[in-house]
């Protein structure tokens, strides 16, 4: 019998990656270690005392304290409750609430489980108010319900192209009509802006990455001047920017490449058309 433990080995690899984030403040929110370590610093909401209106006016006294000290949160909130408690009524009725204040903000909602995430879902559905939303997940995989295959981000693709196509055809041509300039002329126009963009990318990513490299070859030099617990922080320091240089040279070679293409159909243009 053979077991294969690699999908295990990523799993904990990518934990001990966000680990190390926190640990080294790489994260989004540097200050989360210091909240982790010493929960005292983070800011204690202040519950405004303006009238709020539910989503659902069914949700007890204790939860809606909940959802009012959620919103007016600048750092952290922990709620804690076993199954059945209602933090699926909770965690949509916050979702509403906040979209209902800005429409334009953005929520990430993650989960150990698919189950969970699927169950906010379905109750953000049954609330009857139009959420845009774009579930992360593989295509196929069972572990997902229905309820939410429709939001995977495979399936919204080609409806937000088509969209994105319609609403920029119908805005150059407003915009011709505007400038009593044929579309033609403004589409010729966009291509060498573009063309500009592109080329100024790549420079940029250039210089990014001759800096990541000069960064890397010092840490090289003063590798053999520490002691062994310097070291190993130099070695942890030397394998992040290995991966940015990674990522910097794979941006680099696409700009390189967007460039080229973006030369080649301006100079083919007045031979097409």
């Amino acid at each position: 019998m053979v077991f294969d433990a690699s999908l295990a080995a990523i799993a904990i690899e990518r934990q001990v990656g966000a680990l190390d984030a926190i640990r080294y403040q790489r994260c989004v929110r540097p200050e989360l270690r210091n909240f982790l370590v010493f929960p005292g610093e983070a800011k204690f909401p202040e519950i405004s005392s303006n009238e709020l209106v539910f989503f659902n006016e069914k949700l007890s006294p204790d939860k809606k304290q909940a959802v009012r000290a959620a919103l007016e949160t600048a750092d952290l909130l922990l709620v804690e409750g076993p199954p059945g408690t209602g933090k699926t009524t909770f965690i949509t009725e916050v979702i509403l609430q906040t979209l209902a204040e800005n429409s334009n903000a953005r929520i990430l909602l993650t989960s150990q489980t698919h189950v969970a995430l699927d169950h906010v879902i379905g109750a953000v559905q049954k609330t009857g108010t139009p959420v845009s939303m774009v579930r992360i997940g593989r295509l196929g995989d069972p572990r997902i319900s229905t309820i939410a295959e429709e939001f995977l981000l495979e399936n919204k693709i080609e409806t937000w192209r088509l969209q994105a196509l319609e609403t920029g055809r119908a805005y150059l041509q407003q915009l011709a009509g505007q400038l009593h300039i044929s579309l033609k002329a403004i589409r010729s126009v966009m291509q060498v802006k573009r063309l500009l963009v592109e080329r100024n990318r790549s420079m940029e990513n250039e210089h990014q990455l001759r800096e990541l490299d000069d960064n890397l070859s010092t840490l090289s030099v003063l590798t053999d001047e520490l002691n062994t617990s310097e070291r190993r922080a130099v070695s942890e320091e030397a394998k992040l920017l290995r991966n940015q240089i990674d990522e910097k040279r794979l941006e680099f070679e696409y700009s390189k490449r967007s460039v080229l293409q973006l030369s080649i159909r301006r100079a083919l243009a007045p031979i097409t058309g």
